[in-house]
This record gives structure tokens, C-alpha cells and sequence, in this order.
């Protein structure tokens, strides 16, 4: 069964998991990249769709997202909700 969820709930979730993911940072903005400001690698990319999972209750296939952008690298927390 498919629920929809309000953009604020969507938001707070992906928060929320990238929180528990992004050691040391007690506060995450939605224009953060993962890379340059968060410090993620591979491992916590993985760790992060992990969690994303566990939050949605589904398989995601960040696969998709990571090819999205134009420079995988540049990827903000805001585009994994918009």
C-alpha cells in the first residue's frame, strides 16, 4: 500500500536520517552537499539509504538519485526530497 506523505513529513524524515548519519553535525541545511559539507563517502552513502529505508518502510534505489545531478558529487539533502 502506497501512503502519501506531506512534503514537511518528507522533509523531517531525510532530515532526520541524515542527522543520524553525518557525525558531529547537530544541524543540517537542505542546500548542505553531501560530500563537501557533511563529509560523506561511499560507506556513508550506503549507511544513508540504509536509513532511508528504515525511514520509508521501502527499498530505495538512491541509484537514480546519484545519477540525477550533473556532478554526483555536488548532491544537496534538498535533492533527495525535491
Amino acid at each position: 500500500m502506497l501512503v502519501t506523505m506531506k512534503r514537511s513529513e518528507v522533509e523531517a524524515l531525510v532530515r532526520d536520517a541524515v542527522l543520524r548519519i553525518a557525525e558531529g553535525k547537530r544541524k543540517i541545511h537542505p542546500r548542505d552537499e553531501f560530500i563537501a559539507d557533511l563529509g560523506f563517502d561511499s560507506i556513508r552513502i550506503v549507511a544513508l539509504s540504509i536509513a532511508l529505508e528504515e525511514a520509508f518502510g521501502r527499498p530505495l534505489l538512491l541509484s537514480d538519485w546519484l545519477s540525477s545531478g550533473p556532478e554526483a558529487t555536488r548532491l544537496n539533502v534538498r535533492s533527495l526530497y525535491d
